[in-house]
């Protein structure tokens, strides 16, 4: 069942609140946002961050009928070369988006007609010692503070819709998605920035970019916020594997984007090997069968694999 309402935006300065940002203004939909600023309605301020609680929250929804929500915060540190924090800093940082996400579930059993509601969950709930293929019954193991944040968050969903069943909630639980709007310490888009560089000459580096060898389900992040959209709009409910379901090596990774660039990979790259005992990233790929399913898609018209970095690159020129 289609939604008529309004779209609220919770999370919307990374990757995916902007995709979803672009997205709903692409269509013409009314959406509300809230960062860390507080909630906005059509970039106004409407309530400072402090002031957010599960009542003012509720009667602005009502006000500007908003019936579906998109929570997307998250503090990630899944980056391999993004700046580490103290382990007390990121787990404060986690405690605050848990609060958020409690203070939006009490607002939406306060609205006057039934929600929906999609919450991005991350592949980093399951252990990077993981073999095989990840599906729906695959149990849970973080080793990470973020990827036991995501699997609190998804549980705190689940105990309320199970004991008052107040939204329509799907989980998505995304494996790498690739964009443009990447931080630019993401393997995506330091490869893709290192080789345009190289290509405009900006940067003929003496010390070439390492390249961690080993292979990645890589996504691409537009088409999954679009599927992610036919989820909430059409309030679908159920955890979903985000997924190829293939894996693309970085050797491969590196060559298509030199490739679509015309420059040799020796240029620019230095592929290292890792120690045997050293698994760098999550090196599995998941079952996609239920999204495709119910967003009636084809498993093969998921991006992946050539076309993926043939889009990124176009993507991250057309932003340069």
């Amino acid at each position: 069942m289609e939604r008529s309402g309004g779209y609220l935006v919770i999370g919307s300065s990374g990757q995916d609140g902007i995709l979803t940002e672009k997205l709903l203004s692409g269509k013409n939909l009314r959406f509300m946002k809230i960062n860390r600023d507080g909630l906005y309605c059509n970039e106004d301020l409407v309530l400072p961050y402090l002031q957010i609680s599960a009542k003012t929250l509720s009667a602005e929804m009502n006000r500007n009928k908003i019936d579906k929500v998109y929570f997307l915060a998250g503090f990630s540190q899944s980056s391999q070369n993004a700046p580490k924090v103290e382990a007390s800093i990121e787990i404060e940082a986690h405690q605050k988006v848990e609060k958020l996400l409690l203070t939006v579930l009490d607002a939406i059993e306060y609205l006057e007609k039934r929600a929906s509601l999609f919450y991005t969950s991350s592949m980093l709930i399951y252990s990077r010692d993981f073999d095989g293929v990840v599906d729906e019954k695959t149990t849970p193991n973080p080793s990470s503070y973020y990827g036991e944040h995501k699997m609190n968050c998804a549980n705190l969903i689940e105990t309320r819709n199970r004991d008052s069943h107040l939204c329509d909630a799907s989980i998505g639980i995304m494996f790498n998605h690739e964009s443009c709007y990447r931080d630019s310490s993401y393997f995506s888009a330091k490869v893709i920035l290192a080789a345009l560089r190289y290509k405009s000459k900006m940067s003929l580096e003496k010390s070439l970019t390492p390249v961690f060898l080993g292979s990645r389900d890589f996504g691409y992040a537009p088409q999954y916020m679009d599927l992610a959209y036919k989820l909430l709009t059409n309030s679908i409910s159920g955890n979903f594997l985000f997924s190829t379901g293939t894996l693309v090596s970085v050797i491969d990774f590196v060559t298509f984007t030199c490739t679509q660039l015309d420059i040799d990979p020796k240029a620019v790259f230095k592929l290292v090997e890792g120690a045997p005992e050293v698994r760098v990233g999550h090196q599995f790929t998941a079952d996609n069968k239920k999204l495709c399913n119910q967003t009636k898609i084809k498993p093969n018209e998921i991006v992946s694999s050539k076309l993926l970095v043939e889009n990124l690159v176009n993507d991250w020129q057309a932003k340069l």
